[in-house]
């Protein structure tokens, strides 16, 4: 519930803020931004997350290299690659899906995030840019439907 409350705040915070144009403002939130080394490193690969009618269940992230040559649909409640939207068979990518998996575990590199896990992260970021299909959190753990 705490979450849910928060979520409502942020959300007529930036509408007070910005108005008509807020729904612009998240419709992509990348969030390995303060990554600075390992598999996820911001400056070789993007994780992002999507907001708007086209983004479907179950809850995922977008990871592409910076020379977008591929572009991988991740679980968030899994990190299993749910599909290639660019790029080549699912199987070529297995290292990446084991990187993830493992990823979305560590702690938050993101100042503002600290005591959180990089899914932790992300599914606050998804269901800011995705109101209509939040993940919930109760007894201390995301509960994906």
């Amino acid at each position: 519930m705490i979450m849910k409350t928060l979520f409502a705040y942020i959300r007529e915070q930036l509408l007070l803020m910005y108005g008509k144009q807020f729904p612009n403002l998240l419709e992509m939130a990348v969030v390995n931004g303060y990554e600075n080394y390992g598999p996820f490193d911001r400056k070789s690969m993007k994780i992002q997350i999507y907001g708007g009618q086209d983004e479907h269940n179950p809850p995922h992230v977008h990871i592409s290299d910076k020379a977008h040559s591929f572009d991988l649909r991740m679980s968030l409640e899994t990190g299993e690659l749910l599909s290639v939207k660019k790029g080549r068979k699912p199987e070529s990518y297995s290292k990446i899906t084991k990187e993830f998996k493992e990823w979305l575990d560590y702690p938050c590199s993101d100042p503002s995030m600290e005591n959180k896990t990089n899914r932790d992260m992300c599914c606050i970021a998804w269901n800011l840019n995705n109101e209509d299909k939040r993940i919930l959190y109760s007894d201390k753990k995301w509960v994906f439907n």
